[in-house]
């Protein structure tokens, strides 16, 4: 008989005991493996109802909170591009700084555009 810190002895019948009696006791060892599986199930289902649940609320967020935050940042770009063109006429700031702001305005807007088609 192996020591108790291997799986193997909980196999061996004992010489004191009878086999009805090791005969009930495995059949109790099955029973209590069975409700920690239905239990292991239980949790797995609970947590992908939990995470089922998140991806939602975050679709929801993104389908309907996001476009009431794009326009006010579509309106203040358009005031950037206002003002930079403002000053560019003016000449407070070069042509290159205007074209460098266009052209980071511009990819941001195509990077937009191809996520949402």
């Amino acid at each position: 008989m192996k020591e108790r810190g291997t799986l193997l002895w909980s196999y061996t019948i004992f010489p004191n005991l009878d086999p009805k009696t090791w005969a009930e006791v495995q059949k109790m060892w099955v029973d209590i493996e069975k409700q920690r599986i239905d239990v292991e199930k239980q949790k797995l289902k609970s947590l992908n109802d939990i995470v089922t649940f998140g991806v939602n609320k975050l679709e929801e967020y993104y389908l309907k909170k996001m476009p009431k935050l794009v326009w006010p940042v579509y309106g203040i770009m358009g005031l950037v591009i206002l003002a930079s063109g403002y000053l560019t006429y003016q000449g407070r700031i070069s042509g290159d700084t205007f074209a460098f702001l266009m052209g980071t305005i511009a990819g941001y807007l195509i990077s937009v555009i191809s996520k949402h088609t």
